[in-house]
């Protein structure tokens, strides 16, 4: 009996000694070899948002970097209309001041320097009439040389009108011809006017009037070379 007891204490004792040693090695293994946690691969970088943001602009750099033609432009045809002026000061200026010379070519620039003419030549041809109905107010002079003037006008006008046809015609040698004759004509008004002996408004119209003028030949000219 003592025997089974001593043989049923060392099977119970090694039972225990198993279990001991295999709860140990399980803890044991669970500790030097921790967890590890699953991670997700690192986001690769955008390569989309890195081209965006790298590629520079090449529109806005290609508008930034286009010089304006449209000035240089402009300044060289002016320049070249007024080349043959009398006064090349007062014509450059005259044709910057008007918005119409910004968009037309040379052959418009002489164009416009024909309309010119005209309106001032309409508007000094009205103003004579106005002066002709207060024929009181005038001495026998004066009276007599606006009388004249009118009649030269009337010349100037369709003088202008004329050019304006031939030019539209292309016919550039004949604008010379009609806007030769214009000048002459207000040279006249000028001489009958101051045969009067006194200044008047209409001397400084007919001056401006021989300047438009000259300016339309000068451009004319230009155009007629080109």
């Amino acid at each position: 009996m003592e025997r089974v007891s001593g043989k049923l204490l060392i099977i119970i004792l090694l039972a225990f000694f198993l279990t001991t040693t295999l709860a140990l090695h399980t803890t044991g293994g669970l500790n030097s070899r921790p967890t590890q946690q699953w991670q997700a691969p690192a986001a690769a970088p955008s390569i989309t948002t890195s081209k965006v943001a790298a590629a520079p602009s090449t529109t806005a750099s290609k508008v930034a970097a286009a010089p304006s033609t449209t000035a240089p432009n402009v300044a060289a045809l002016v320049q070249k209309a007024c080349q043959t002026a009398a006064d090349t000061n007062f014509c450059i200026s005259t044709l910057k001041s008007r918005p119409e010379t910004q968009t037309v070519d040379l052959h418009g620039l002489a164009f416009l320097t024909l309309k010119l003419a005209k309106e001032h030549a309409g508007a000094s041809s009205a103003f004579i009439a106005d002066q002709l109905k207060d024929e009181e107010k005038l001495d026998a002079d004066l009276d007599q040389a606006y009388n004249d003037c009118k009649d030269e006008y009337d010349d100037v006008m369709a003088q202008i009108e004329d050019s304006m046809q031939a030019f539209l015609a292309k016919n550039a040698r004949d604008v010379k011809t009609f806007m030769s004759a214009a000048i002459a004509a207000t040279r006249t008004c000028q001489q009958s006017v101051k045969t009067g002996g006194e200044a008047t408004p209409l001397d400084e119209r007919n001056e401006m009037l021989l300047k438009l003028c000259n300016i339309a030949l000068s451009a004319t000219i230009a155009w007629l070379q080109h």
